[in-house]
């Protein structure tokens, strides 16, 4: 906003007066103009008469449709973090994006199955269910939880989680390279050397809170793409706990193949991705 001096004397006093310029209201036009684009049937904001607004600019409209998975942070009454799927009415012929463990999907995998199966079971019990969702066992990691672990609110801290999955994720590839070529390739697996996995991205949902003593059951899952081509690799992971005998945390995590050697993402050779797949179906034919 510019202003304006004037200067003025009397009496030998000199005043300094700031004269702000008037500027014509805009609000009854900019009300007009938003009022417009609701009766305007090509404008994207367009409100048919008798029909209601969303309740919120992040509300998606009713025609769409959609599968939208949430997760709540709020315990349920068996302390599982709820997932809820939606579909609208408009569009019944459309088909569901959701699967069991969707090859790179838009949508986060829901841990159905897991949530549903992994109640209540042993040690034996749930490594067994594991291997017939496809969990690989090479993967298994038996994570004692000591004292150290919880933090001031009373429960396992959840910067430890990352560290266990890493752990999880690890043995797992140190597998993997003793499948394709021995003692050799899986100490470059596990050490940088050659092609190998690099981790891109992670996210955890924390299901249920974990406090001394327990032992954490972690296990992944590999997630071949449908192709059996190109450098990512993402993968499903999960902690089962012993002691409240349930799932406490699933995680969605995707890997990226990655040539230590030329500092560049590299596409793995498909007997590769062949191995994978082999090895993942011939646990799925041993339940």
């Amino acid at each position: 906003m510019s202003l304006a001096l004037r200067l003025s004397t009397q009496r030998n006093i000199y005043k300094v007066t700031l004269i702000a310029p008037r500027r014509a209201s805009s609000t009854g036009s900019s009300v007009r103009t938003l009022m417009a684009t609701f009766k305007d049937p090509a404008s994207p904001f367009y409100l048919a008469p008798g029909t209601a607004g969303p309740a919120s600019p992040d509300e998606m409209p009713s025609s769409t449709h959609r599968d939208i998975h949430t997760s709540s942070s709020t315990l349920t009454d068996d302390a599982e973090t709820s997932q809820v799927s939606e579909k609208s009415t408009s569009s019944a012929d459309a088909p569901s994006v959701t699967q069991h463990a969707p090859p790179l999907s838009s949508q986060p995998y829901a841990y159905d199955d897991e949530r549903r199966k992994l109640r209540s079971l042993n040690p034996y019990e749930v490594k067994h269910v594991l291997q017939e969702l496809g969990y690989d066992p090479g993967s298994f990691l038996e994570q004692r939880i000591v004292w150290g672990d919880m933090d001031s609110f009373q429960h396992v801290n959840n910067v430890r989680y990352l560290r266990f999955l890493e752990s999880s994720r690890i043995r797992y590839m140190a597998n993997l390279g003793r499948r394709l070529g021995g003692p050799k390739r899986e100490q470059a697996m596990i050490k940088g050397k050659g092609v190998s996995l690099i981790l891109k991205s992670i996210d955890l949902s924390f299901r249920r809170p974990v406090t001394y003593p327990d032992t954490l059951l972690v296990a992944h899952r590999p997630v071949c793409p449908p192709t059996l081509e190109g450098t990512s690799f993402p993968f499903h992971a999960i902690a089962y706990s012993y002691t409240q005998q349930a799932l406490v945390l699933t995680s969605n995590s995707e890997c990226v193949w990655y040539d230590y050697d030329r500092l560049r993402k590299a596409e793995p050779e498909r007997p590769v991705w062949k191995a994978i797949l082999e090895v993942s179906e011939s646990w799925a034919t041993k339940r």
